[in-house]
C-alpha cells in the first residue's frame, strides 16, 4: 500500500484510501440534513434558499476534485469535464432534494415523504439479503480500490452509482422476491410453527397470486379459532389494477375461503367479530363485511377533503362499544367518523393546518385508547403520535417526529392503559411511552422494521414481528425484556393472538403456533 503514495505515514495512507468515500458521505449527509430542514423544520418556500443550499455541494466538489483528481493529473480537459459532470449531478440532486420538498410541502404527494426516509430504505435493503449484499460490497470495494484509489478515476461511479444500482436490485429482491434462495437459504422455521393456509398442494396460489407471494397487511382471527381473515395487496402497483387479491376470509376448520380481488386493503381493526370495515387504498369508499359473506357492502365516503381528493384510505378502526367507525385518509390527512348503526357519516376532520400539520402527511394507524376515551393516530412527518378526544376530536396530546427522529407503523395500548408501545419504522427499537403524557419511558431493542405489535390475551407477553427478518419476538411485559425469537416467513407484516394460538401472516401465507409451544420455547430459552 505504501508504494502507491509518496507519504510514508500509514495513517495518511489510510486517509488517502478513504478520501473519495469521505467526500461522498459528507455530501450525502449534507443533502439528508438540508432535506430534513426544508421538509420538516422550515416553513419557508423560498426558491432562493434552495439555490443557496446547493452552493456548498458545488464548493465541496471543487475541493474534492482539487484534492483528488487534480492533484495527480492537474486541471486537464478530462479532469475539468469530469468535474463539470459531477457538478451537474450534484446540482440536479440538490434541486430535487431541496426544491421538491419546498414545492410539495403543502400538497398531497407521496414522493416527498418517501425521499425523507431514503437512508433507511438503503440500509434495510442491504441488511435484508446478506448473501447478495456481500457480493455487491466486494465488487464495489474492488472497483473502488482498483480505479478510484489507485488511478483516481470514477469517484462517483464507485461511491454513488454502483451502490445505487446495487441498492435498487437488493430492494427489488426484498420486496418482489422475498422467498428467493438468496434471502432464505439460511432461514428455517421451528417445527412447532404450523402452516395454516394455503396448504402445499393447494392451487390457491396459482389462481389468486400470480406474483407468487402474499403482500399481507393486517390480520384478524375469531376468538375460538373458527376463521381468520387478512388484507393484502402490493404497494407498488397501479391504482387501476383490479385483478389482484386484496382480502381473504378463511374457514380454519375446513379451509374453505372467500377471496376478494381489487384495490389494496391496508390496516383494519375491530373490537368485535360480527361486523368488519375495510377501505381500499385508492378509492373513496368504505366496505362493510360480515365474516364468511361472499360480498362487501359499499359505503360512500367524501371524495374530497380540504380541497384535495381522498385517495389513500390507510387505516380503519371499528369501535364496537360506541358503535363508531374511524377511517384515516393518508397523504391528505383526515379522519372520518361513521355510525356503525346506520353507516352514516357523523364527522369529517381535516387535519391540515391543525397544529402545523400539512398536506402530504401520512397516517399509518388509527387506534383507540379505551382508558382515556381517545383516538390515537400514528403519523408523520410533523408528528409521530397525536391523541384526539373521541367525542370532540379535539387535540389532547401530540409528539413531534423530530423529538425522537422516527415515526411508528403501529401503536398499541397496554392492558392496564398506562403505556403505549410503538415500533420505530426501519429501526431496531420499540418505543414505550407514558400513555397520558407521551413521555418516553424506555427504548426496547428489537429486530429492524417491526410493523405490528399485539399483546397476548393474558397480557403477559408483547409480540412483535419484523418485516425485514421474518422473525417473531416475544417480550415480557413486566420487564420489557425479550424472552425469545424465531423465524416464521419472509415479509412478515402482521400477527394476531387468540387464547390458544399466535397467528402470523407473511409472504408464504398464514401460520400459527400454539401458546403451549410458545411457553416451551420461552422456558428453554431462559434455561439456555
Amino acid at each position: 500500500m505504501s508504494k502507491l503514495f509518496t507519504s510514508k505515514s500509514k495513517n495518511y495512507e489510510l486517509f488517502l484510501v478513504l478520501v473519495p468515500a469521505i467526500f461522498s458521505c459528507l455530501q450525502l449527509y449534507y443533502i439528508q440534513n438540508i432535506y430534513l430542514y426544508f421538509y420538516i423544520l422550515s416553513e419557508t418556500r423560498s426558491a432562493k434558499l434552495v439555490f443557496l443550499a446547493v452552493i456548498p455541494l458545488l464548493i465541496s466538489e471543487f475541493l474534492a476534485t482539487k484534492f483528488w483528481e487534480a492533484s495527480k493529473y492537474g486541471w486537464t480537459n478530462r479532469v475539468k469535464a469530469a468535474f463539470f459532470a459531477r457538478c451537474v449531478i450534484l446540482f440536479g440532486a440538490g434541486l430535487i432534494f431541496f426544491w421538491y420538498p419546498v414545492k410539495m410541502k403543502d400538497s398531497a404527494g407521496l414522493i416527498a415523504p418517501l425521499i425523507w426516509r431514503w437512508v433507511d430504505v438503503v440500509r434495510i435493503s442491504w441488511e435484508a439479503s446478506i448473501f447478495p449484499a456481500s457480493f455487491f460490497l466486494i465488487f464495489i470495494l474492488f472497483f473502488y480500490y482498483q480505479f478510484t484509489v489507485k488511478r483516481r478515476l470514477f469517484r462517483f461511479v464507485s461511491t454513488l452509482f454502483i451502490p445505487f444500482v446495487a441498492t435498487v436490485l437488493l430492494f427489488s429482491l426484498l420486496y418482489f422476491n422475498p422467498t428467493s434462495f438468496f434471502r432464505t437459504w439460511n432461514l428455517k422455521r421451528p417445527s412447532e410453527v404450523e402452516s395454516v393456509f394455503p396448504k402445499e398442494n393447494s392451487d390457491f396460489k396459482n389462481k389468486f397470486l400470480p406474483q407468487g407471494d402474499f403482500f399481507p397487511h393486517d390480520l384478524y382471527v375469531e376468538k375460538n379459532d373458527a376463521w381468520a381473515m387478512f388484507s393484502n395487496g402490493p404497494t407498488f402497483r397501479s391504482a387501476k389494477d383490479e385483478d389482484k387479491l386484496s382480502f381473504l376470509w378463511i374457514n380454519l376448520k375446513n379451509l374453505e375461503f372467500q377471496a376478494f380481488l381489487g384495490g389494496q386493503i391496508r390496516r383494519f381493526y375491530s373490537e368485535c367479530s360480527d361486523k368488519f370495515y375495510f377501505s381500499p387504498w385508492h378509492k373513496s369508499v368504505l366496505f362493510e363485511y360480515a365474516p364468511g359473506s361472499k360480498t362487501f357492502k359499499n359505503i360512500d365516503l367524501p371524495g374530497e377533503v380540504a380541497g384535495e381528493k381522498v385517495k389513500e384510505l390507510f387505516s380503519v378502526y371499528h369501535d364496537c362499544q360506541n358503535k363508531k367507525v374511524y377511517v384515516a385518509n393518508n397523504i391528505n390527512p383526515a379522519l372520518f367518523v361513521l355510525s356503525s348503526l346506520d353507516n352514516k357519516l357523523e364527522k369529517s376532520l381535516s387535519l391540515v393546518g391543525k397544529n402545523g400539520i400539512r398536506q402530504g402527511s401520512h397516517i399509518f394507524a388509527v387506534k383507540r385508547n379505551p382508558f382515556r376515551k381517545t383516538i390515537i393516530l400514528s403519523m408523520y412527518p410533523k408528528y409521530s403520535l397525536i391523541e384526539l378526544d373521541e367525542k370532540t376530536l379535539a387535540f389532547k396530546n401530540k409528539m413531534g417526529v423530530i423529538q425522537h427522529r422516527c415515526a411508528y407503523f403501529d401503536v398499541v395500548v397496554s392492558s392496564d392503559g398506562k403505556y403505549l408501545y410503538a415500533p420505530a419504522i426501519f429501526r431496531k427499537q420499540i418505543m414505550k411511552f407514558n400513555a397520558e403524557t407521551f413521555e418516553l419511558v424506555k427504548k426496547i431493542k428489537s429486530e429492524p422494521h417491526c410493523r405490528k405489535l399485539v399483546f397476548s390475551k393474558d397480557g403477559r407477553w408483547l409480540f412483535a414481528v419484523s418485516y425485514l427478518t421474518g422473525k417473531v419476538l416475544i417480550y415480557d411485559v413486566e420487564s420489557d425484556s425479550m424472552l425469545t425469537s424465531f423465524y416464521v416467513t419472509p415479509r412478515a407484516e402482521t400477527l394476531y393472538a387468540t387464547d390458544k394460538y399466535l397467528y402470523i401472516a407473511g409472504a408464504e401465507g398464514l401460520f400459527r403456533i400454539s401458546n403451549e409451544a410458545l411457553n416451551f420455547m420461552v422456558q428453554n430459552n431462559a434455561k439456555s
